[in-house]
């Protein structure tokens, strides 16, 4: 999410076929550190985020959307399987909202979240893990061509790699990693942290705290922030930071 990220918005538009520009089943990766919200067909009901760096196959597209395709492991106790079935094979459903991995394992790498009460098509299983797809419209911008990629951008000394967001009301509280792309070591950061609408109209102030003994190169830490005051009933942010810092002088 930054800006530094990019929007992501709800619209309600009905989608039609009109693949041309792109060639089908070309491939894209998730642009900079913000997931790819993926919308039903109707375009106001929100199945997933494919996270950032996720790469999804696009197989049509109509004006400033692509139709991808999502596929992932899901452990068995998530879902719940359906009656549902057609000449393609079975489906389940989401139990509540769960996390699809780019591998039948605990420590794969997570890949997409998927909503509560999805529906889900059954590609295959493994001991306890099934083999899911699922496919819906996601906003062109949100995407780069895979083949075509652009060259690659210095990373930020202190780096947000990964983040969300929650409207609690009367505050908005993010949680994400942020990873030290440096050489030295800290034990203490300081993250500055600045929402915005989708209309880049600011919604408020916030700070977060990776505090730890030896904050190592390379290394990565969660960190939350509560931004105070701040609401929207937009399904849309933006975000952009700054970070003060303490070295232990190693």
């Amino acid at each position: 999410m930054k800006v530094l990220g990019i929007i992501v918005s709800i619209c309600i538009v009905s989608f039609v076929s009109n693949l041309g520009a792109v060639e089908k089943g070309t491939m894209f990766n998730v642009a900079g550190v913000m997931a790819a919200t993926v919308y039903d067909e109707g375009g106001n009901g929100v199945i997933g985020n494919v996270y950032p760096k996720g790469a999804v196959p696009v197989v049509d597209e109509q004006g400033s959307y692509y139709k991808v395709v999502v596929d992932g492991w899901v452990g068995k106790d998530k879902i719940k399987k359906s009656k549902k079935k057609n000449l393609f094979g079975k489906y389940a459903t989401t139990i509540d909202e769960t996390e699809l991995l780019d591998n039948p394992a605990k420590d794969a790498g997570k890949y997409c979240a998927v909503r509560k009460g999805v529906s889900l098509y059954i590609q295959g299983e493994k001991g306890d893990w099934v083999k899911v797809r699922f496919s819906g419209w996601t906003e062109k911008g949100l995407l780069e061509e895979s083949a075509k990629k652009k060259a690659e951008t210095p990373a930020r000394p202190i780096e947000i790699t990964n983040w969300d967001w929650k409207n609690l009301g009367t505050s908005i509280k993010i949680d994400g990693i942020v990873k030290n792309n440096t050489d030295k070591v800290y034990h203490f950061v300081k993250l500055k942290i600045k929402i915005a609408n989708k209309n880049n109209e600011d919604l408020g102030l916030g700070e977060a705290f990776v505090e730890r003994k030896e904050f190592k190169p390379g290394e990565k830490a969660g960190f939350t922030a509560y931004i105070d005051g701040a609401a929207t009933e937009e399904n849309a942010v933006r975000m952009s930071y700054d970070w003060d810092s303490v070295e232990t002088g190693k």
